[in-house]
């Protein structure tokens, strides 16, 4: 199972769009951590992908290893075969000679650093406690990595006010040698609908620098292209696991509350998100009902032609679009519509050019990847479709 540490929600940046809420300390505890883990071996799923999340986890220079000595301990005490994997999401300020030493050594583990961009799409909106520019300090927290060889992705935001500056964004990006570029978008601001027009340009422009890459030998994953060809070459986007509620993911508060993803913790108070607690478990019924909520969307989405092909199932981007869950904005279905016919167009090129790098990254290998079946589900996936 993937189980999302949210080790404190304290920052020492202050991005303008960020979900988390109020940047407080409030550290997990060691005690928290330990329950977490315990409860999560106790799954019995036979491995155990770990992410740190917060706020900052660096602002906590040994949390690293703390919590690798309580996986350690806990695993000793359940001797079990679980096999892990190490993640790590950060704003890549604040990394060490020991943070990196680690993370070179921990294998498999992979980072996923904040960078949006240029430094005049990333500065616009992630700016440090003292509101100055980060772009230089993050660049060269990735500089770092690939200097201690730690694969890394990086997860960019695109607001209304930066949308202009994707392709050029991307051209950057991919200069930075990250396995994956994903582009993900601020649904919670306010898109005109002159912004949302204009965003189906923006997004052909940086469907062409994606498809140079291709020309140029390179076969960087650039997210949400990457999922739109392959829910043309399959038939159906397959949403990521952890957006089907607690199948395979949770995230876990300071507090030991347990959310169904970290985008859902923020503040840790809304208590129509809980899905239990590190010492009790998981509230199946709780579950049940989130995931019924996730599944209204149906009906506003069944008769559109995209519906396959859209994000409009995941929670998280309902929640980021209207504020609640199971409906969707006009924000999403026209972004979504944009990122798809804009990967459609360069790929009909990119296979009109005969682009070899292409063919064969998406028709040479087998990409198909199921959902997680009811025996790797928390609580398995037929008790939703029984709701």
């Amino acid at each position: 199972m993937e189980l999302c540490l949210v080790v404190d929600h304290a920052c020492n940046l202050r991005c303008r769009y960020c979900y988390t809420g109020e940047k407080r300390s409030a550290a997990m505890s060691d005690d928290v951590i330990r329950s977490a883990i315990d409860w999560a071996l106790r799954q019995s799923t036979g491995w155990l992908s770990i992410t740190l999340f917060g706020g900052e986890p660096l602002l906590h220079p040994n949390i690293l290893q703390t919590v690798e000595r309580i996986v350690v301990e806990t695993l000793a005490a359940h001797d079990t075969g679980t096999k892990l994997r190490w993640l790590l999401d950060t704003n890549a300020t604040l990394f060490t000679d020991a943070s990196l030493g680690w993370l070179a050594t921990h294998k498999p583990s992979k980072v996923f650093v904040s960078l949006d961009g240029t430094a005049e799409a990333h500065d616009r909106h992630r700016m440090d406690a003292h509101g100055e520019p980060t772009h230089r300090h993050v660049v060269e927290g990735i500089r770092r990595l690939r200097e201690h060889g730690i694969p890394f992705d990086i997860v960019a935001v695109v607001s209304p006010d930066t949308a202009h500056l994707l392709a050029q964004s991307l051209e950057f990006l991919l200069t930075l040698g990250a396995e994956q570029v994903q582009f993900q978008l601020n649904l919670r601001a306010e898109w005109s609908g002159s912004q949302l027009q204009a965003f189906a340009g923006h997004a052909r422009g940086a469907a062409h620098v994606w498809a140079e890459n291709f020309r140029q030998g390179r076969t960087a994953v650039v997210a949400p292209f990457h999922s739109k060809v392959l829910s043309h070459l399959f038939g159906e986007l397959h949403l990521p696991s952890r957006c089907q509620i607690a199948t395979c993911e949770v995230a876990v508060a300071p507090s030991g509350r347990i959310y169904p993803c970290a985008e859902m913790v923020g503040e840790d108070q809304r208590d129509d998100f809980v899905i239990g607690h590190v010492g009790s478990g998981l509230d199946v019924a709780r579950v049940q009902q989130l995931r019924s909520l996730v599944q209204h969307v149906n009906e506003t989405c069944r008769e559109c032609a995209l519906d396959s092909r859209c994000l409009n199932g995941c929670g998280c981007r309902q929640l980021a679009s209207t504020g609640h869950l199971g409906h969707i904005a006009a924000s999403l279905c026209e972004t979504e519509n944009a990122w798809i016919d804009a990967a459609d167009a360069v790929a009909e090129l990119l296979v009109a050019e005969r682009c070899a790098p292409f063919l064969d990254f998406y028709y040479g290998q087998n990409w198909a990847v199921p959902s997680p079946s009811s025996e790797q589900a928390l609580v398995p996936l037929r008790a939703r479709r029984q709701s």
